[in-house]
């Protein structure tokens, strides 16, 4: 059984997207993670910040409860930040997402197995790369970010390595 050089390109590439994928979107997950932790950990010292501001200073003069003044406009930026950037959602959307890429990485690399050992023709394959490629283009779309282009060539650098390392003779 022969498969085309179309083919087996097509394949191969996908397995480099989908590994560069997996760790780009893995790594973007744990930043974005870690700014939510940032975010929250803001909010909620902010709270015990202007709670303890209140409750020491209320019998001090008034520009020392000016204090609490601006750490309470701080506490109030700062949530309406978490409101609009949505950092709570995104280290979900993009763990889900590497880990969905890591699945299907797997079923590529067992046609790209296939397609090296003749067990598999070029219909065949054709075929179930077009079904593979469906599934990955409906799972990575629900990630709405802009590229971030040094993770990605970082990601992109990394997965090359390890595919070659793996599969080339």
């Amino acid at each position: 059984m022969t498969v085309s050089d179309v083919t087996r390109n097509d394949v191969w590439r996908m397995m480099l997207d989908l590994e560069r994928q997996v760790r780009y979107y893995g790594a973007l997950a744990d930043r974005y993670g870690l700014w939510y932790r940032v975010i929250r950990f803001a909010l909620l010292m902010g709270v015990v910040l202007e709670g303890g501001i209140f409750y020491f200073f209320s019998g001090q003069p008034w520009w020392l409860l000016g204090l609490g003044g601006g750490a309470a406009l701080l506490l109030g930026f700062i949530t309406v930040f978490d409101a609009v950037t949505n950092y709570a959602d995104t280290p979900a959307v993009l763990r889900t997402t590497s880990q969905l890429c890591d699945d299907l990485k797997v079923e590529v690399e067992r046609l790209w197995r296939d397609i090296e050992a003749d067990r598999v023709d070029d219909a065949g394959a054709e075929e179930l790369y077009s079904k593979l490629m469906d599934r990955w283009s409906r799972w990575t779309q629900r990630v709405t970010l802009e590229v971030h282009h040094h993770d990605n060539v970082e990601a992109a650098k990394e997965a090359y390595e390890v595919v070659v390392g793996r599969y080339a003779p």
